[in-house]
Formats: C-alpha cells, sequence, structure tokens
C-alpha cells in the first residue's frame, strides 16, 4: 500500500491520471480492451445492472481478483467515488497497473445512460 500511496502525488492527482469521468466511461462501452467493474453489492446491482460491466463487490473482490485480465484497463465503477477508489487501490496493491477509477458516483452514469440522451448521441453522430 505505501507504493500506491506514494505514487499519488500532487501531479498524478491534479492531471486526472488514475480518475476518469462517467461520461469517458460512456464512451469506452463495448471497448474490448476495457474492463468496467462494478464494485457495488450484489443488492444495488440487482436495482440497477450494467450489463456491460463485471459485478464483482468489494466484499468479493480479494477472492475473485483471479477473474480479472491484466492485459485490460480495468475501470472501477461504484455508488460513490470512495467505493470505487477503495476497488482502486486494492486492484492496484494486487499488482494491476492498467487501473482507473471512476469519479462520481453509478448514478451519474445511469442517468448519461437513460434513453433521451444516449438518442441524441447517436442522432448527433
Amino acid at each position: 500500500m505505501d507504493t500506491i500511496l506514494s505514487e499519488m502525488d500532487f501531479e498524478a492527482l491534479a492531471c486526472g491520471e488514475f480518475t476518469t469521468s462517467p461520461e469517458a466511461v460512456q464512451r469506452v462501452i463495448g471497448n474490448g480492451n476495457v474492463l468496467l467493474l462494478d464494485v457495488r453489492t450484489r443488492q444495488e446491482a440487482d436495482m440497477c445492472s450494467y450489463p456491460f460491466a463485471k459485478n464483482i463487490p468489494l466484499e468479493e473482490l480479494p477472492d475473485r481478483v483471479d477473474e480479472l485480465s491484466r492485459d485490460a484497463m480495468i475501470i472501477t465503477i461504484a455508488s460513490s467515488s470512495f467505493e470505487s477508489t477503495v476497488g482502486f487501490s486494492f486492484l492496484r496493491q494486487a499488482g494491476f497497473e492498467m487501473v482507473k477509477t471512476m469519479v462520481g458516483g453509478s448514478e451519474q452514469l445511469a442517468t448519461l445512460l437513460k434513453p433521451a440522451p444516449l438518442y441524441a448521441a447517436k442522432k448527433n453522430a
């Protein structure tokens, strides 16, 4: 954990090296080189599921980390930035190099994915 914390200096945090926005997450849905990792609880995922993401609740992550590829960029998403950051920190500590965390919460992502914004984006593309 010391190594992970030492990497999070002012410059890295200021440039957003470890974070990504809900809008950026929306743009990578379906990209085979990116794994969206939903670390919300099963109950949360049941209420609003993201079929494009792999759900591994935080409390299960240590036992299921071998299910994750080290060859893809992993972006952790959760109900809050805190939960997402905990998942990010665990993965970095476990030796995953290509990891980011989504700022904000999954509610912001759900808002972006509503039919009206999706339709508008498709229409303007």
